[in-house]
């Protein structure tokens, strides 16, 4: 039996597992370690064995009532308990069981479990704090590079409130977005890819990208966001993007403070690469073939004529350039799940509403009839 600590407590218990297990020696031979010339182990010679009987289970675990499933959870505790003498040596026990079992065990254990671990909102940012948690990364240095690119994170100088109305200044944990330009390009290249961007009939000129900026304070944070005003919902919290975020009030030099790491030399850089190779109206605007604007209406009328999931589109998106690599028509046909169900209800469904409406006006008198059919 493999210890990991060769402490009398450990030792008592292991002897106690053995002597579970095969009966009592007469006879325990030692190497005359300080573990065995402790009083613990004296006292533990001397005292009599406790005697404990197990009732062998009738039914698996899957098939218990959950009255007798807390039973059987108890008495095993409370054996555990006794073979190790105390509650506390019970939870030494109980964690170098867990400490022998294999890796993949015991994520399938945590996994049957439903063990969950709460990482706190700030210190979630950081990869050492998840070492702390037990939680380690199977890549660390790409992870890491990974999140200093997604969201950096730092301490702070912000001001707080005092009780006497005053202000102090300290330390607090900031996280925030590396390139604010770059996330905004990102978020309309994919809404221009969905085709759900929009100009509001004129209200806004087509060289024109509105963002409306907010913040929110609650939970001891304070949250910076921004929308994007040329969408079809611009006030949905699908539209919502949270750019900075600090651990204090909402005072009026703290969000000044959050918004200078939006100024600096290395942000404006960043800035600079990502809007210098392409013009933010050239990805909304793009020359695209009449033909490319017909193929995206047929596959539309397509869905809707034979009832196809709507899902489907995004993956026709990228099936067709690869089953057509040499068609251009092919690499100009971008119609998602967004864009399909636009192009159904914002063009066809208006389209054809009006044909009918016009047609039975100029036929005279009609009669609506209805089977029980379910087409």
């Amino acid at each position: 039996m493999q210890l990991a600590t060769t402490t009398s407590s450990k030792v008592i218990g292991a002897l106690k597992s053995v002597f579970a297990r095969h009966g009592i020696h007469e006879e325990v031979v030692s190497d005359n370690g300080p573990q065995f010339a402790s009083e613990e182990m004296k006292e533990f010679a001397y005292t009599p064995l406790k005697l404990v009987r197990v009732t062998a289970p009738r039914a698996p675990l899957s098939e218990l009532s959950v009255c007798t499933h807390k039973c059987r959870v108890h008495k095993l505790q409370k054996t555990r308990t006794i073979l190790s003498g105390s509650s506390e040596d019970a939870d030494l026990m109980l964690e170098d069981e867990l400490r022998a079992l294999s890796t993949e065990k015991k994520e399938q254990l945590l996994h049957d479990a439903g063990i969950t671990v709460n990482i706190p909102l700030m210190q979630g940012l950081a990869i050492k704090w998840l070492k702390q948690a037990g939680v380690y990364l199977g890549n660390e240095r790409k992870q890491r590079a990974l999140c200093n690119e997604l969201v950096g994170d730092e301490l702070a100088p912000f001001s707080f409130k005092l009780a006497n109305g005053g202000e102090e200044l300290g330390g607090a944990a900031l996280a925030y977005t590396p390139s604010l330009t770059k996330k905004v390009v990102k978020l309309l290249e994919q809404n221009g890819m969905e085709g759900t961007l929009t100009w509001h009939h004129g209200t806004i000129t087509s060289d024109e990208i509105w963002l409306k900026l907010g913040g929110d304070k609650g939970g001891g944070y304070f949250k910076m966001n921004f929308q994007i005003v040329n969408t079809q919902t611009p006030n949905s919290v699908n539209n919502t993007c949270v750019f900075s975020c600090f651990e204090a009030s909402d005072t009026v030099s703290n969000p000044h403070v959050a918004l200078d790491r939006f100024r600096g030399k290395h942000h404006k850089e960043m800035a600079t690469a990502s809007s210098s190779s392409r013009s933010i109206t050239s990805m909304f605007n793009p020359k695209v073939s009449e033909s490319a604007i017909k193929a995206e209406a047929l596959w539309a009328m397509f869905v809707a004529k034979h009832n196809i999931p709507f899902l489907a589109s995004d993956h026709a998106n990228k099936l067709f350039p690869k089953m057509f690599p040499d068609s251009e028509l092919a690499k100009q046909f971008f119609c998602g799940r967004t864009k399909t169900i636009a192009i159904v209800t914002q063009a066809l469904s208006p389209h054809f509403l009006n044909k009918v409406t016009s047609e039975l006006s100029l036929n005279g008198p009609f009669s609506i009839l209805m089977d029980e059919s379910n087409d």
